[in-house]
């Protein structure tokens, strides 16, 4: 089985990948890359599903020639490049990767053709010297003379343009092929079950049945509201941590709306939805849910709690309720977002240095000592 694991940032879905690693017959040959490993490929700016988009929704001569030429760009740029925690094929697997790309790239069915359009001119230049051969052309074929002198510079590299008309059938047929193939890059000996973070976002998921056979799971992970927001604003930055949303409340509040309003539904049986909560204060029957979805056996999971400590985890939750002061900007959350609050059974404390048992956090000067007040 090939399991996905995937949620917004921020959203605890490394505690659902602790989990599984959890599990014998759970593994990836990237499983142990210092920093993880993240399979951004698919949803790449011009990669699969943009190349969908492109071919099936908005074709034609001009847009099928940039369509290829992007994703064999960008799919080689990540095939050649050893950016440690993606792409990377190059380093890992030799030429494994490109012999599947062009597989792919042959499935579509594409046609070469010995001719150049405008999106593959640089720049317009007048040269004096293309006159004579403007007067030859007007006398001897009629051609119309536009503008005197006028030459075109076109992309040199480029001298022949490559394009493709793929019906949705040879699309979505070639599509799950090169993605059965991409996954079968990542499985480690004696392994089962094979686990894949990020393979897909969360604006992906509608894609899932065209792309993706009956031996995938999927699993999405959420949290509450509130913690997101103030890990943001005010705890992941002290140790030094990224972030993918805005730090003002009324742009969180606008940008969460947004964000979320451009998923599209999608209903099937290989995602699963769950808290990051659950997995604490449900863990048991969280635990069953998830091994019921993706066909593990209880048996199996041979370390458990060795890497997903719940005990650990807790205090990582109900972390809004460190400061009083964050009581406005929390309100507005809650009135705006009540689907996505969870409804803690009981009350935790915690502090930041409790949430944050790494090396960074003890690094890092000025670390924030909130408690709840």
């Amino acid at each position: 089985m090939n399991i996905i694991v995937t949620g917004y940032f921020g959203s605890g879905s490394s505690a659902v990948l602790d989990l599984l690693s959890e599990y014998e017959s759970v593994g990836s040959v990237v499983k142990n890359k210092a920093g993880g490993y993240e399979h951004t490929t698919f949803y790449h700016p011009g990669g699969i599903f943009d190349l969908e988009d492109k071919l099936l929704k908005n074709n034609d001569i001009h847009r099928s020639d940039e369509a290829l030429s992007t994703f064999k760009k960008e799919m080689f740029r990540l095939n050649n490049n050893n950016f440690g925690w993606y792409g990377s094929f190059n380093t890992l697997f030799g030429d494994k990767f490109e012999i599947i790309l062009n597989t792919f790239i042959e499935n579509l069915h594409p046609f070469k053709i010995n001719a150049r359009y405008y999106g593959q001119c640089e720049k317009v230049i007048f040269n004096p010297f293309k006159i004579p051969l403007q007067i030859a052309a007007r006398v001897l074929l009629g051609r119309t003379i536009y503008v005197w002198g006028r030459q075109f510079i076109y992309y040199t590299k480029k001298p022949e343009m490559n394009v493709a008309f793929p019906t949705e059938e040879e699309y979505f047929n070639a599509a799950k092929t090169f993605v059965k193939s991409y996954m079968d890059l990542f499985k480690e000996p004696a392994k089962e079950n094979t686990v894949f973070d990020r393979l897909v976002l969360c604006h992906n998921l509608y894609r899932v049945p065209n792309y993706f056979d009956d031996d995938t799971r999927i699993i999405k992970v959420k949290r509450d509201i509130r913690d997101v927001y103030i890990f943001n604003k005010y705890l992941w930055k002290k140790i030094n941590a990224g972030s993918m949303y805005p730090d003002d409340i009324n742009t969180f509040l606008d940008y969460w709306k947004r964000i979320h309003k451009i998923e599209k539904e999608v209903n099937d049986y290989r995602i699963l939805t769950i808290n990051f909560e659950d997995l604490i204060y449900k863990y048991e029957e969280t635990v069953r849910q998830i091994e019921q979805h993706c066909q593990l056996s209880a048996d199996d999971h041979k370390n458990k709690k060795t890497l997903f400590v719940p005990k650990k985890s807790i205090k990582n939750t109900q972390v809004y309720k460190l400061n009083t002061e964050w009581k406005k900007e929390l309100e507005d959350l809650e009135k705006k977002f009540p689907q996505d609050l969870y409804e803690f059974p009981y009350d935790i404390e915690t502090t930041v240095n409790e949430m944050f048992d790494d090396s960074r956090a003890k690094k890092k000067k000025g670390l924030l000592t909130f408690r709840r007040k």
